[in-house]
């Protein structure tokens, strides 16, 4: 189930990952700036044209400021850019930002490079394929614990079973065996119940065949006490007095 579970995983981010490749775009080799670079330089050129804009000087200089803040905060809550990863968003934001123009509120945060961009979008997605994981709707018929401890009682089944090894089957493969099982257990209580079936009628036999002779014993000492033997009879005959 883990290994099932980590597959959908690792499908989920290809497919992110796809997804994002389709809306941001490739890197061009020349200024390392993406499509979505392209759009947000688009409004803050328009943004430019309307506003009054810095010089290039100190545009260039709040960029660099911001785009340093922004990378160490995020170093000091994730500890995995370093000073190199630094030095270079700090080149490429240069770069993407000859013009002058400060990018507009939120930009930065939304428009980040494209690989910062990829793992925030798999960051939230999988936080909500494991909430929705975890917390399944209503209409579910099995809890994630109760599945978990079918599976480990199939697994202890199937070794009792048959002493198959378990560690390099899918769970498809648990559930042919679950199924075969509960095949062979259903013929071997029908068979069970059979053989007990025939015991009792066995049992019932022997017990009418002991009350239908316990029957006979008694008729037989009725009729003996109600007809004694026919000496007792003539000797009574003989006694009785004659008129």
């Amino acid at each position: 189930m883990k290994e099932w579970i980590l597959k959908q995983n690792e499908d989920l981010r290809n497919k992110i990952r796809e997804d994002v490749k389709e809306i941001v775009g490739p890197k061009s080799p020349a200024g390392g700036a993406s499509n979505l670079r392209r759009s947000s330089r688009l409004n803050t050129n328009h943004k430019g044209k309307t506003d009054a804009s810095p010089s290039k000087k100190t545009g260039n200089k709040e960029t660099r400021k911001r785009k340093r803040k922004q990378v160490e905060v995020h170093s000091l809550s994730t500890g995995s850019e370093s000073a190199g990863d630094i030095e270079g968003e700090a080149d490429v934001q240069s770069t993407w930002k000859e013009d002058g123009n400060a990018p507009s509120s939120g930009t930065f945060d939304k428009c980040d490079d494209y690989g910062d961009a990829l793992k925030i979008t798999q960051e939230g997605d999988l936080m909500q394929e494991e909430s929705d994981f975890d917390h399944c709707s209503s209409n579910c018929t099995k809890t994630k614990e109760s599945m978990m401890r079918e599976i480990e009682n199939l697994e202890l089944k199937l070794q009792l079973y048959g002493g198959h090894g378990l560690n390099n089957l899918t769970y498809d493969e648990l559930l042919h065996f679950e199924h075969q099982l509960e095949s062979s257990l259903h013929i071997a209580r029908a068979h069970k119940r059979e053989q007990q079936q025939q015991q009792t009628d066995k049992l019932k036999e022997n017990l009418m065949l002991c009350q239908r002779q316990e029957d006979d014993d008694i008729m037989h000492r009725q009729v003996k006490k109600e007809n004694p033997p026919v000496f007792f009879s003539s000797s009574r005959r003989h006694n009785q007095p004659q008129d």
